[in-house]
């Protein structure tokens, strides 16, 4: 059997931990895909479209997967093929618990990310991220993904994505280089297959 398909991450492995593309790496995979091997970049991250040069750059064609699987494009062309946002009122269920016990998250949508204003935090947001006082209010359509790195909120989220129905959302639990926990990501749970 041989590799048809090979799918990487963005962070620590195409992209230094500064950021910068990781040359060699890239380079091992553009020579696999030329040998007919798909490379398809497989990342947490949303897809801005600034990032549309970066992916261009790395000249792999395959389809990219962001958000977790929230989204996944053609290629680097940033033409969306299939979006999985979280069950509606799974993440309703989740919001209203984060407001009511006062949880530092993140709440991604396509277009944009909110974030409680900490106290005290008068600067504006940055690009792509809008400041919210209340996480239910965002909800006019589906999350793509929820994010947390607040240790209280990992526990307290975890604890709680437990009670809801069974496989109704993925909570995933990214672990440092020390192996503790140091954020958790709430997305879709489906098994949907891509079609086209």
């Amino acid at each position: 059997m041989s590799i048809q398909l090979v799918a990487v991450d963005l962070d620590g492995t195409l992209l230094k931990s500064d950021g910068i593309p990781a040359p060699r790496g890239i380079r091992a995979l553009r020579a696999i895909n030329r040998t007919g091997v798909r490379v398809v970049v497989a990342t947490a991250r949303r897809f801005l479209a600034s990032d549309e040069t970066s992916y261009a750059e790395f000249g792999f064609p395959d389809p990219l997967i962001c958000w977790d699987g929230g989204e996944i494009y053609r290629s680097y062309k940033r033409q969306l093929w299939q979006r999985n946002p979280i069950p509606l009122d799974v993440a309703c269920s989740i919001l209203e618990f984060s407001d009511r016990e006062q949880l530092e998250i993140s709440v991604g949508y396509s277009t944009v990310v909110y974030w409680k204003r900490r106290s005290g935090q008068d600067t504006e947001p940055p690009p792509g991220v809008a400041f919210t006082e209340n996480y239910r209010e965002t909800l006019d359509d589906a999350p793509l993904r929820l994010l947390t790195a607040e240790s209280r909120t990992i526990e307290a989220l975890r604890e709680f994505c437990t009670q809801l129905s069974p496989g109704s959302c993925r909570v995933q639990p990214y672990v440092n280089s020390e192996g503790e926990v140091s954020s958790l990501g709430i997305s879709d749970n489906s098994r949907r297959c891509l079609q086209g």
